[in-house]
């Protein structure tokens, strides 16, 4: 029997001042330039864990928010308060019978 989780958590300021710049490059295991800290993080050589990263844009939306260096920068610099949110990131567990690419494919059409 399978089971299924979805668990969904908010990224703020308010603890430790996290860098959602950081959270992006170490989630798909990549190097992003964090502006408003003026620090790389560099991620590429994290191979657990990260199959593919994509980021899912609405239809309509510019070009630049498929960048996730562009994206998450602006994201830090449009948000001013101290406690601001500034993402949200869904964990949802897959059926671990299927294949690393079924497995992306899934999620990837439940987002």
């Amino acid at each position: 029997m399978a089971l299924y989780r979805l668990e969904a958590k908010i990224f703020s300021r308010e603890k430790r001042g996290r860098s959602v710049v950081a959270a992006s490059a170490y989630r798909s295991g990549s190097r992003i330039h964090d502006d408003k800290q003026n620090r790389d993080y560099d991620y590429k050589r994290r191979t657990k864990g990260v199959i593919e990263s994509v980021v899912l844009c609405p239809e309509n939306s510019p070009e630049w928010t498929a960048n996730p260096a562009l994206l998450w920068n602006r994201v830090e610099a449009g948000e001013k308060r101290v406690d601001a949110q500034l993402a949200r990131e869904f964990v949802l567990a897959v059926p671990p019978e299927l294949d690393a690419k079924a497995q992306f494919e899934l999620a990837v059409g439940w987002a």
